[in-house]
């Protein structure tokens, strides 16, 4: 990804995000009105976008009900990446040039990584950011700091297997646009979820990383479910281990 794609990436999270925390006084002013308004909708559809009106009016409730949106753009930004992380010299037909210079193909894989790492390393701490900000302003310091950081974590290891993902789908496919690949696997994956949050199929949940972590139960329980973390653990190391063994071993000009 280019740095001024990435900076661009960056920007968008934090915008996106102070958009919709600055809706929080909204609601939290007027619980009653808003209360009521939320009640109109079917449980089906609140479940469907996160809305658990048991939490919603505090900072965090509403804060883990951006996460349906926020995350939805932070997977596409990490699904992006980890498509680009290791094609972005067979789309510039330069690989062979690179694969002349005296460095290994590992240290290239390893390089590609802590650099697309880095990248989302540097959008989380600018959300984590943001959000503070946005606390401060409204009032709302007081906050559980250990939800907070949990609902962080979840974020975080969203993007990691959207990034893992992406990485192994640039290694098994010729990907043509990558913005076409990415929104089409993060969007697929998304229906899913949204089509497990209306069914209230639990076995669903096992089929999209969006759902593995429940960030109203988060807010609720104040812990993950320790199945959805393991699981989440071999989204992301298993792809990361097969796509470098691919690129280890393949013959470079057959995926140019």
């Amino acid at each position: 990804m280019a740095r001024g794609s990435m900076v661009g990436w960056i920007i968008s999270l934090v915008l996106v995000t102070l958009l919709f925390i600055s809706i929080f006084p909204t609601f939290s002013q007027d619980i009653e009105t808003s209360r009521k308004l939320l009640e109109n909708f079917p449980p089906q559809v609140r479940n469907m976008f996160g809305l658990s009106i048991g939490s919603f009016f505090t900072f965090l409730g509403f804060y883990a009900y951006t996460f349906t949106y926020v995350g939805l753009a932070g997977a596409v930004q990490a699904m992006n990446l980890g498509l680009t992380m290791l094609n972005r010299e067979v789309s510039a037909k330069t690989t062979e040039f690179l694969l002349t210079k005296p460095v290994s193909r590992t240290r290239i894989f390893r390089c590609k990584l802590f650099a697309a790492l880095t990248v989302v390393a540097i959008t989380n701490i600018a959300l984590i950011g943001a959000t503070l900000l946005m606390a401060v302003l409204f009032g709302a310091w007081g906050f559980d700091v250990h939800v907070f950081g949990l609902l962080c974590g979840a974020f975080f290891l969203v993007q990691m297997m959207f990034l893992s993902i992406g990485i192994l789908v640039s290694q098994i496919a010729k990907i043509k646009s990558v913005i076409s690949t990415s929104l089409g696997v993060t969007f697929g994956f998304f229906v899913i979820g949204l089509l497990q949050a209306l069914a209230q199929d639990d076995t669903l949940r096992y089929f999209t990383p969006f759902k593995f972590f429940d960030h109203m139960k988060i807010v609720t329980d104040h812990a993950y479910q320790s199945q959805f973390v393991w699981l989440s653990l071999a989204v992301i190391i298993i792809p990361i281990a097969v796509s470098y063994a691919i690129y280890t071993r393949r013959d470079i000009r057959s995926a140019m």
